[in-house]
């Protein structure tokens, strides 16, 4: 009996000091979990390097790209509007389902860059009162080839590697291609498909030779990297990105501000699609 005793007290004692191991062990791997999460939060926003006034209030914007963002932040910092309305400027980008949902759905941000589908999936014009200030034009979604002319057939994508945005909320890179491989009856699953976070990313991947084919528009300096004769349209047309703003008030000396920024912005790009912005106010 005592040496029953004994046994079971040194394996109480041992499952003991397993457990207290195993709580410290992941009791400390919570803090680089969380570091990690406010790093990745950090990384996703841009603000201006000094307060702009005494003014408590942050004017928030959304976009979908980070380079999109370390554009446009001197031009509202250096706003003279913006500046006696507003504290500090914040532009926040993502391209995923729940960053859309945090700024559109939620109507977190004074001014939003996105796609028409995403404002009315969410209801957002009405719900928060947004209000289309500038529009990008329509275009055309296609699978750009290396080396040969891409097939809307079941056959053509089965043993292709495909190049996709992993952003749902893209039509181009996203939206189009697995609708069509739906329709074609494929399995998704079963392609070997290459995810990207750009449609730049995407390019470099088809130039590499690291996939086949690619699912994006298609631009005019497209025409140094590859054949124009090796593109396909997935769709006739694509709605283009557009600007929202919160109409809370009457602002219209912020509305006209921020068609000016944008305008300039859109003057100093070379891509003439990001040129050729409509107003849809008048200032």
């Amino acid at each position: 009996m005592k040496y029953n005793f004994l046994f079971s007290k040194a394996v109480i004692t041992a499952v003991f000091c397993i457990l207290i191991v195993l709580f410290g062990f992941l009791g400390g791997s919570q803090y680089p979990t969380k570091l990690k999460a406010i790093d990745t939060f950090m990384s996703v926003k841009q603000q201006c390097d000094k307060a702009l006034s005494e003014n408590e209030n942050t004017f928030n914007i959304y976009v979908p790209t980070e380079q999109l963002a370390k554009q446009l932040i001197p031009y509202f910092c250096n706003n003279p509007i913006v500046a006696k309305q507003f504290g500090q400027v914040q532009l926040n980008w993502g391209h995923n389902m729940s960053d859309a949902l945090d700024f559109i759905g939620r109507g977190n941000a004074d001014l939003i860059m996105t796609k028409e589908n995403l404002m009315v999936a969410f209801k957002s014009e009405y719900t928060f009162n947004y209000k289309t200030l500038l529009a990008y034009p329509d275009y055309t979604a296609f699978f750009i080839s290396l080396n040969e002319k891409p097939k809307l057939e079941k056959e053509y994508f089965i043993d292709k590697r495909i190049g996709l945005l992993d952003y749902p909320s893209s039509r181009s890179g996203y939206i189009l291609p697995r609708t069509l491989f739906k329709r074609l009856n494929i399995n998704v699953d079963s392609l070997d498909i290459v995810q990207a976070n750009s449609h730049s990313a995407l390019r470099d991947l088809l130039a590499e030779g690291k996939v086949d084919v690619i699912a994006s528009y298609w631009k005019q300096d497209d025409m140094d990297r590859f054949l124009e004769n090796y593109i396909t349209p997935i769709s006739s047309k694509v709605s283009g990105s557009r600007w929202y703003f919160k109409m809370e008030t009457e602002n219209t000396e912020l509305v006209c501000a921020i068609n000016q920024i944008i305008h300039r912005h859109a003057n100093a790009q070379t891509s003439p699609y990001f040129k050729d912005v409509e107003s849809y106010v008048e200032c």
